[in-house]
């Protein structure tokens, strides 16, 4: 089975003091939006309030993957969250461009650039 056939799966790990969401797969159903949507809520719930979607392995999204990031931005909004996207492909971003919901986000091509984008990246340490 190809792997963009396969339901979404999201990695969580942290970098510093940001929550790097790595997604494969298609954004294309309920169950993925609801995968992605309990991602984040478990990384706010954890206080995390930097968060960076690897889309690098997500070839496509449709009307509900567009419809889950919406609904991330008015959760995350209001508790001081933002949320920044790495690896957009062409082919996303034009669905994201269309619905003008590209102009929520900023772009990263780049990992390190996008994780030195959110200002801090490793907790202060203790004295």
């Amino acid at each position: 089975m190809p792997l963009t056939s396969l339901p979404l799966q999201v990695r969580s790990r942290v970098h510093g003091v940001v929550a790097v969401l790595e997604l494969t797969g298609k954004i294309m159903g309920t169950a993925d939006a609801d995968r992605l949507r309990a991602a984040i809520d478990v990384s706010l719930a954890e206080g995390r309030r930097a968060m960076l979607l690897d889309f690098s392995g997500v070839p496509w999204v449709n009307s509900q993957g567009v419809g889950v990031l919406m609904s991330c931005l008015t959760t995350l909004r209001p508790a001081g969250a933002v949320l920044k996207l790495l690896g957009v492909n062409d082919r996303v971003k034009s669905v994201l461009d269309v619905t003008r919901l590209s102009t929520h986000f900023e772009f990263f091509a780049d990992e390190t650039a996008a994780i030195a984008s959110f200002g801090e990246t490793t907790p202060p340490s203790r004295s």
